[in-house]
């Protein structure tokens, strides 16, 4: 053989031998279904708060990452809403600029990091300062809501030996398993595996345990047919916030839950998933695949501090003695806010178009109030500026 033929192919061994060796891991090897990510929101500015003047617009935008393994596509796309105190910021609801509604891709070979983009938000603007305060300061919520799934597959033992009682080596046995994350805010942590011995052969039962491990919160899965209007149903459906439908599947087997439609409690539950066959029947004990899959409902929220300074220096005085503010009225010459009066006198002429529930009170800040209706706790909160004193507002807790 000539030389240089044989130096060529001992060179090309090398080459090989350096590209397939060490612990470096290709696209199609990795393993994109980790983590505890779905989409991610954040503010391109700085996180410190921002100081305008009045009248001024407030241009804002954020990231949005899809970090988890499932795409957002157009049948489950998300939505951007916002949260805000109108008595200091208002905004352009027609803004041809601003899209709310979010498609990206997840992780995959495509794209091993998940699809990012920029979102330029709509034509915020601070309002005229009403009010003895200098330097009144407010926050902007942004939030995204957005249908997405948890899949996990894994393989499980059919263990026969409590019916057969054979002494042969068997190649597996029944164990309980333990995850951590699958690419997705909602995880599946464990699944006690049993198998009950019926006549001559066994029934598979499942107990999965389910855990909220995203940055975000939990609200209410939709029929597959109204995925698309996800996120526009929630208010409609909020004493179902905090669950998540499960279904899962044995071999060729569907898989019957209970509950199917889950309530996490403290941010954990756990549901029952048994075999319709009445009974798996074999010689020997086999691997059977075992398909588990949460449907749900996220939404995950970011602020943005925001202080207003004046453009005109207004020559403030105090309140004439025994005059009230215009979120107090007067009652036996003392002033009281709107909120506690309202809610003990609803048929006073003064709130009749306040609709102020029962044992309201001025107890909650702005990010209470958001917190609590995202995590579809019982709090309701009347987001009215005339009704409390800056910066709180009136809400009831059952």
């Amino acid at each position: 053989m000539d030389l240089k033929i044989k130096i060529l192919l001992v060179l090309s061994l090398f080459l090989v031998a350096g590209c397939t060796g060490g612990n470096n891991v290709g696209p199609l090897s990795q393993n994109y279904f980790e983590g505890y990510d779905g989409l991610e929101i954040e503010f391109i500015e700085s996180k410190n708060p921002l100081t305008v003047y009045e009248r001024t617009p407030i241009p804002l935008s954020i990231l949005v990452s899809n970090d988890g393994a499932l795409d957002i596509g157009i049948n489950n796309s998300g939505k951007l809403s916002f949260t805000y105190d109108d008595f200091y910021l208002g905004y352009n609801e027609e803004d041809p600029l601003f899209n709310e509604v979010i498609m990206l891709h997840g992780k995959s070979y495509f794209y091993p990091e998940g699809e990012k983009s920029i979102v330029i938000l709509p034509s915020f603007q601070s309002k005229v300062v009403k009010g003895p305060r200098e330097e009144p300061e407010t926050t902007l919520y942004v939030n995204l809501c957005y249908p997405y799934k948890t899949l996990l597959l894994e393989e499980v033992c059919i263990d026969m030996t409590s019916v057969t009682h054979d002494a042969r080596e068997q190649v597996c046995a029944f164990e309980d398993l333990s995850f951590s994350d699958q690419g997705a805010p909602l995880a599946i942590t464990s699944i006690e595996v049993e198998m009950q011995p019926i006549g001559q052969g066994v029934r598979p039962v499942f107990v999965v345990h389910v855990e909220n491990k995203g940055s975000g919160a939990l609200l209410s899965p939709v029929p597959e047919d109204k995925i698309h209007e996800a996120c526009d149903v929630q208010y409609l459906q909020r004493a179902n916030w905090s669950t998540v439908k499960v279904s899962a599947i044995l071999s060729n087997d569907t898989l019957t839950c209970y509950p199917e439609t889950m309530k996490l409690i403290g941010g954990k539950g756990f549901t029952r998933c048994m075999s319709t066959i009445p009974q798996y029947s074999a010689a020997l004990n086999y691997y059977s695949p075992l398909r588990v899959q949460l449907d749900y409902v996220y939404t995950t929220s970011i602020s943005k501090d925001i202080k207003i300074e004046r453009t005109i220096n207004y020559d403030l005085e105090s309140l004439p003695l025994g005059e009230c503010n215009y979120w107090e009225v007067k009652i036996g010459g003392v002033c009281i806010d709107k909120c506690s009066f309202c809610s003990s006198n609803p048929t006073n002429q003064e709130c009749l178009n306040l609709n102020v529930p029962q044992k309201a009170s001025c107890s909650c800040t702005p990010e209470e109030c958001i917190i609590n209706q995202m995590a579809g706790n019982d709090d309701v909160c009347l987001q009215d500026t005339s009704l409390c004193q800056d910066p709180y507002f009136c809400c009831i807790s059952e």
